[in-house]
């Protein structure tokens, strides 16, 4: 297989030899590719921040957030701490 270097020089020759009326398409093409490119870059960012959110939903821990301020444990929290026996 040849390396990255050399395949970008084969280009660089062929895109030479092309009159240049068919270098706007070439261009074209190379901007389709990059945009392309981006997108499924993108793409895959949604899809790992979505696998981030899909694992906080499922950590145990996250139902119990809040569970404090709401449930008979914080009864009388303030008193015991402000005033211990």
């Amino acid at each position: 297989m040849t390396s990255s270097s050399s395949v970008k020089q084969l280009l660089l020759e062929k895109i030479a030899d092309l009159p240049d009326d068919r270098l706007s398409e070439v261009l074209q093409f190379v901007d389709f590719l990059l945009y392309s490119q981006q997108s499924v870059s993108i793409q895959q960012d949604r899809e790992n921040s979505e696998s981030i959110e899909l694992n906080i939903a499922q950590d145990p821990l996250t139902e119990f957030i809040g569970a404090v301020s709401h449930d008979s444990i914080a009864h009388n929290l303030n008193e015991a701490v402000l005033y211990p026996l």
